[in-house]
């Protein structure tokens, strides 16, 4: 059966959505499978599993066998899709900047890449989980995931055995600072975007500063909270609507070692009112007031989003033991909330109530 019964169904907006993201499939059953899976997310209330999803796309020639073979073992590389939805959800929004976010992704198995048993301090006890890093397009309305990576314990990534069997790259257990300095450099270096700044709340996260430094070797401007070290750091903070002042009016140097390449001028801010405070650090020290706070304000964003994922999107849903198909699935979950947001011939999304991720602890 084509690609036309969707057309024929009602789900053109859909079909024509899938078919740009989705073109790089060499085979027209991967393409027709694609739609489905998409169209199974949006349209299956409640959990999406492959059984749900396949009965409420009502198309026969996909079963569930199908959809979990295109998800779980095909071999299509999901990096075009990713850069696609990308260039696709940038032409429909105002992207004011990048967001990273991590979320914390409970798991009943433990057979699933990545998962692990960690103390959760937003649950208040320990989980068996995954931890996935997402890298948004973020505007004041909007935050669209357009990239993941997964994040890997040291018993994963020390366990070639336990890689091997999940089809897990041994490039793929790095650190989250790497990982996160790797989806932005695919993303801008794939779809353009590189004056829009670098926005994430680490505060919870270790590595924050390692990546404040990467991004400033690659002279891209960024909006970070970091976790505290000794209290707050030396610096200023932004006040009034006027520039940020920062003690007589010089910025502070970024150190490193004395053979580094020389990094860019920084300065520290705090929002007004926010309990825990949380010490933000950007590159933009020419900026106003208003500007940082606002932009750090975005990261409220991504977090909406994250929520918005697990409860109605399928995030939490992964049936599969393969880093790939994690990859597979994190792609289609991303694909239909970026339609469901911005499609603006899309009725209402039938999702019910479910669990949300929890996202920043302590990774």
């Amino acid at each position: 059966m084509s690609l036309q019964v969707f057309s024929e169904r009602g789900h053109e907006p859909l079909l024509r959505f899938a078919e740009q993201v989705f073109g790089h499939l060499p085979r027209s059953d991967q393409r027709r499978r694609a739609c489905a899976y998409l169209h199974g997310l949006l349209a299956t209330p409640g959990r999406k599993t492959v059984s749900a999803m396949s009965a409420a796309t009502d198309v026969p020639s996909i079963a569930p066998h199908s959809m979990r073979q295109f998800v779980n073992a095909s071999s299509w590389d999901w990096r075009p899709a990713r850069a696609e939805l990308a260039r696709w959800a940038a032409e429909r929004m105002p992207v004011e900047a990048w967001g990273l976010k991590v979320a914390v992704v409970a798991k009943r198995g433990v057979h699933s890449p990545g998962v692990h048993r960690r103390f959760v301090p937003s649950a208040g006890r320990s989980l068996n989980c995954q931890i996935a890093l997402g890298l948004f397009l973020v505007s004041r309305a909007e935050a669209i995931p357009v990239d993941w990576a997964l994040l890997l314990p040291d018993a994963w990534a020390d366990d070639p055995h336990r890689r091997s069997r999940a089809r897990i790259p041994s490039n793929a257990a790095v650190p989250m600072e790497q990982a996160a300095l790797g989806l932005v450099d695919a993303q801008i270096s794939g779809g353009g975007l590189g004056a829009v700044p670098v926005v994430a709340d680490l505060s919870a996260c270790t590595g924050a500063r390692q990546l404040v430094r990467g991004l400033g070797l690659r002279r891209r401007d960024f909006v970070v909270a970091l976790r505290p070290q000794g209290g707050t750091p030396p610096g200023a903070r932004a006040r009034g609507s006027g520039p940020l002042r920062h003690g007589a009016g010089r910025a502070v140097p970024q150190a490193g070692p004395p053979s580094a390449p020389a990094l860019p001028p920084y300065r520290y801010f705090s929002l007004p009112g926010r309990r825990p405070t949380r010490t933000w650090m950007t590159s933009m020290t020419r900026r106003h007031a208003t500007d940082l706070r606002l932009l750090a304000g975005l990261d409220e964003q991504a977090a909406r989003a994250v929520s918005r994922l697990g409860s109605g999107f399928g995030l939490l849903d992964f049936e599969g033991r393969s880093y790939p198909g994690w990859h597979h699935h994190m792609t289609m979950v991303s694909a239909a909330y970026a339609f469901s947001r911005l499609e603006p011939q899309l009725g209402p999304v039938r999702s019910g109530p479910g669990p949300d991720p929890h996202t920043l602890d302590g990774v």
